[in-house]
């Protein structure tokens, strides 16, 4: 058996560089072409291969290796479709080099080419050409398997053409270590022949007449079984954490080994409190079952209402404890009707099945038993992920999968989706997915409350991370305990999901979500002192580093509005002309100069200043940085900031909606397999 070290992913990164990732190593780890290195394990009877396989063209590349000897042996196969006729004047080359490789001269050699001066293959080995097939007659688009056998310990060197034996040598040779392999070139990385390389394996044995014989047609390739593995949603449905840390797939050969079929769908109706049910199994397939349980009262006390909240994140990166309002409600009217307590002690917001601290406005029509109710939530985020529809779905149609145009490998192995048509959405759970066909399975249409919509090719799909609910309606329910240490630090209501309004930028412990970040010289409290909570953002100037307070939001921020600010310059100013400046940055390391803040009209004197700065495109940080000079003259200067509104990019910031009121069912059930 051969056993491929593989298969590589090979792949051309946005700077031109080749780079292979073994898809069986557990870390995944990616290397650069160039680099592989020799496959020597301390076994010198392993048989070990790499392969590369292209659907369409193999670019020319670099495969640095060393014989792994002993035995110093090797076989080269090459699947090539030739670009011209056999007797074309088209070919760019005497010499068309499908591959070869050197190592300080010739006489450390191996090339294979076609050579149009008499029609043939030939093997150029250490020094000379040893190998040359008959005169060819093959057609421009003709596929041609080319199989080349080298034992230099043996002196056994035979060339094969669509599996025959063409030629022998037995030149005795030494083995040319540490070369490199080039691919569709010489070595030099010229004399190509435009040849389309499909397949290029290096077997490091040597194989026999009858093993190449059984290639030809490609039939033999170096064998591999995948197991491709995916990070499975780390929480349970119920909100428990999770058991499974991954989801595997098994692929032999290229081909998925397990397929999945429909279901037999039985239907049990529980009336009591202990019941039984057995299921005939209408085949010799191994089977699981999978449940779906739907409790049919609705409660009678408790929590009697609840809503499904969908908050969908597309952002292409992760976020912990991120500040989130659940929308506005009119609560007040809610209390009219008895349906919630008048003070909020039975709001409660469920996520993924745990209940987690939730905060109102705290003025006018955001507060509780108002108009406009804000909740407030901090969620975790991993990166988004959003796709569109490959065909259309039918309101009437029964949905088991759904297939979507873009790559799945960022959605959760399981979870929720949901369609939008419009301004009308849909909502989908799914309890798998095959990352090849672009596919989520075992799925439910008109999940959530939601009704099915009649949905077009290329509307819209978003993954939901979490499940979220707000659940109301219980006369008995004493205010919950909340962890005000997590608490978003900005005013909660005057901001909104697209604009944060700080009255206070953070407090000592860190703990405040929404917070600004120190670094250097600052100052939290009023003129150069400090507070907590942080009433203020304020850098010291004068010292050879950056002083700066920043925020940074992973969905962007396009505008700082710095309100009720004050600046001071010490009296032995060396004439600079700014105490300070406001900055944009992508990434926190490099930054952009948006507004110099200058300095005030006279030394030692507070005053005024305010600046309302849109930013670069792209910002994900905001800056307020002190000035500094060099030197033993520098100027001390202080710069503070009492207020910031800040705006987010609304094209990136999470949304969400707020689903039908709906009775609040309850189900608590022990099932057990008997059989």
């Amino acid at each position: 058996m051969l056993l491929a070290l593989g298969p590589w992913d090979v792949y051309q990164d946005d700077s031109g560089d080749w780079h292979a990732r073994n898809l069986l190593r557990p870390d995944g780890a990616v290397a650069n072409i160039t680099d592989l290195g020799d496959f020597r394990d301390g076994r010198s009877d392993h048989v070990r291969a790499i392969e590369v396989t292209g659907s369409t063209e193999i670019d020319i590349y670099d495969i640095a290796l060393t014989f792994p000897g002993p035995p110093n042996v090797v076989t080269i196969r090459i699947v090539a479709q030739m670009p011209y006729d056999h007797d074309s004047g088209d070919w760019p080359n005497t010499h068309n080099y499908l591959c070869d490789a050197r190592y300080t001269s010739d006489d450390y050699r191996i090339g294979l080419y076609y050579d149009t001066a008499d029609d043939k293959f030939k093997v150029f080995i250490n020094g000379a050409d040893r190998l040359e097939s008959a005169a060819q007659t093959f057609d421009a688009g003709d596929w041609c398997e080319i199989v080349v056998v080298l034992n230099f310990d043996d002196d056994n060197y035979v060339l094969y053409i669509d599996g025959l034996e063409v030629d022998t040598d037995s030149t005795s040779l030494t083995v040319p270590y540490a070369i490199n392999w080039k691919i569709g070139t010489d070595y030099n990385g010229s004399n190509g022949g435009d040849f389309v390389i499909q397949e290029y394996q290096i077997f490091f044995v040597e194989l026999s007449a009858a093993a190449v014989s059984g290639i030809n047609g490609r039939d033999l390739r170096a064998r591999w079984m995948d197991v491709l593995c995916e990070v499975a949603q780390p929480w349970a449905p119920d909100g428990t954490p999770g058991d499974r840390g991954v989801v595997a797939s098994l692929v032999a050969d290229g081909d998925a080994r397990w397929r999945s079929r429909d279901g037999d769908v039985h239907v049990w109706d529980i009336t009591s409190g202990a019941d039984d049910e057995t299921v005939t199994v209408d085949s010799d397939d191994d089977v699981y079952p999978v449940l779906r349980l739907t409790p049919k009262q609705a409660k009678t006390a408790g929590y009697a209402y609840r809503r499904w909240v969908p908050v969908i994140w597309t952002v292409d990166a992760a976020y912990s404890k991120y500040p989130y309002m659940l929308g506005t409600f009119d609560t007040a009217a809610l209390v009219t009707a008895s349906k919630a307590q008048a003070d909020g002690d039975d709001w409660r917001v469920v996520v993924d099945g745990s209940e987690t601290d939730r905060w109102f406005g705290d003025s006018g029509t955001a507060q509780f038993n108002q108009t406009a109710t804000k909740t407030w939530v901090n969620l975790d985020f991993q990166a988004g992920w959003e796709g569109t529809l490959e065909a259309a779905i039918g309101s009437g149609d029964t949905v088991d999968s759904i297939d979507v145009n873009e790559d799945i490998s960022g959605a959760a192995s399981s979870g929720i989706l949901v369609a939008y048509h419009g301004a009308s959405y849909e909502a989908f759970t799914y309890t798998g997915k095959n990352e090849t066909e672009r596919r989520f399975t075992g799925v439910s249409r008109a999940a959530r409350g939601t009704s099915a919509l009649a949905l077009s090719a290329d509307d819209s799909v978003y993954w939901v991370q979490h499940d979220v609910w707000v659940l109301y309606g219980n006369a008995s329910a004493t205010a919950p305990s909340q962890d005000d240490d997590y608490k978003p630090i900005f005013d909660l209501g005057d901001s909104t999901n697209t604009s944060w309004v700080y009255e206070e930028f953070g407090e000592d412990d860190g703990l405040r979500t929404g917070a600004w970040t120190e670094y250097g010289d600052t100052y939290t409290g009023n003129r150069g002192v400090n507070a907590n909570p942080w009433i203020e953002i304020g850098v010291d100037g004068g010292d050879q580093q950056s002083n700066r307070m920043k925020l940074y939001n992973p969905c962007g921020i396009t505008n700082g509005s710095f309100t009720n600010g004050e600046k001071w310059v010490d009296a032995e100013d060396p004439g600079s002309s700014r105490v300070g400046v406001v900055q944009s940055s992508q990434n926190g390391s490099t930054w952009t100069d948006e507004y110099n803040v200058p300095e005030p009209a006279s030394t030692e004197t507070w005053e005024a200043w305010s600046r309302n700065e849109a930013l670069a495109s792209g910002a994900r940080y905001l800056s307020l940085m002190g000035d500094w000079d060099s030197g033993a003259d520098y100027d001390e200067t202080y710069l503070e900031a009492s207020d910031c509104t800040v705006t987010l990019d609304s094209s990136n910031t999470p949304t969400h909606e707020i689903g039908n009121e709906q009775g609040n069912y309850t189900l608590d059930c022990v099932i057990e397999n008997t059989a």
